[in-house]
C-alpha cells in the first residue's frame, strides 16, 4: 500500500544514518568537548566577565560561539533532537548567561537584531526537538517539517546571513528545497483531511520556504557578480 509519507521515511533515514554514522561514543565525546569549551561554568566568570571587558563586544562574540554551539547538534542532513534535549539546561543558562548584561545597556539595532535571531534559532530548535522527541502523537510530517526547519536555520550564521563556512553550503541549498517542495505536497494532502492544521508545521514550513527562498536569491546575486 502507498504511503503519502515514503519519500519522507527516505528523508528520515537518511538522517539518522547521517548522525549515526560515527559511533555515539564518538560523536558524544566530541560534543562533550565542544561542550566544555564554550559552556564551562568555572571558565565563564574569567573568559567572558573580565574587567575592562566591552559588554556588548563580548557579547556579540559570544553570541557568535553560541550558535556554532547549536550547529553540533545539526550533522549533516539531521538534527540529533535527543542530544540536544539532553543538554538543554546548561544551554538555555549560558543564552541568559549572554543576555544578562546586556540588559543593562543601551544596545545597537545590529546587536539587538544578532540576539533575537540567535534566541529564535534556540528556539525553534527546542520546540522541535518537543514535537520529534516528546511528543509521541505527533504526526510524521510534523517530525518532519519541524526538522526541515532547523536544518535551514543553520544555513545562517548568528546575524541571519548565510553562512558560508557551512560545509557544503551550495549543495545543501539545492537539497533542503527539495526537501522542502516535498513536504509542501505532503503538507496540501494533510491539510485537505485535517479538521485543522497544527501551528507548528505552519510555522515550520512558512519559515523554511521563506529563509531558503531569500538565501537562493542572495546566492544567485552572489553568482551574477562573478559573471
Amino acid at each position: 500500500m502507498y504511503s503519502p509519507y515514503a519519500m519522507l521515511d527516505v528523508f528520515h533515514a537518511e538522517s539518522a544514518s547521517d548522525i549515526s554514522g560515527q559511533s555515539s561514543v564518538k560523536y558524544m565525546d566530541s560534543l562533550s568537548a565542544h561542550h566544555n569549551v564554550l559552556f564551562q561554568e568555572d571558565g565563564l566568570e574569567t573568559q567572558h566577565n573580565g574587567i575592562g571587558q566591552d559588554p556588548i563586544q563580548n557579547a556579540s562574540s559570544r553570541l557568535e560561539k553560541f550558535i556554532r554551539c547549536l550547529k553540533v547538534f545539526v550533522k549533516h542532513n539531521g538534527f540529533d533532537a535527543n542530544g540536544f534535549l539532553s543538554h538543554l539546561d546548561v544551554i538555555q543558562s549560558e543564552l541568559a548567561d549572554i543576555e544578562r548584561p546586556l540588559q543593562e545597556v543601551v544596545i545597537s539595532e545590529e546587536l539587538s537584531s544578532q540576539l533575537h535571531f540567535v534566541k529564535h534559532f534556540f528556539y525553534v530548535m527546542s520546540i522541535s526537538s518537543y514535537s520529534i522527541v516528546i511528543d509521541v502523537t505527533c504526526d510524521p510530517l510534523i517530525i518532519h517539517a519541524a526538522e526541515l526547519r532547523v536544518l535551514v536555520l543553520a544555513l545562517l550564521n548568528s546575524h541571519g546571513l548565510p553562512d558560508f563556512e557551512v560545509e557544503q553550503y551550495f549543495s545543501k541549498v539545492s537539497y533542503l528545497r527539495k526537501r522542502l517542495m516535498l513536504l509542501q505536497v505532503e503538507y496540501k494532502h494533510f491539510a485537505d483531511v485535517a479538521p485543522s492544521v497544527p501551528v507548528i508545521l505552519f510555522a515550520s514550513l512558512h519559515e523554511s520556504q521563506g529563509v531558503l527562498g531569500s538565501v537562493a536569491s542572495q546566492l544567485s546575486t552572489i553568482r551574477d557578480s562573478f559573471v
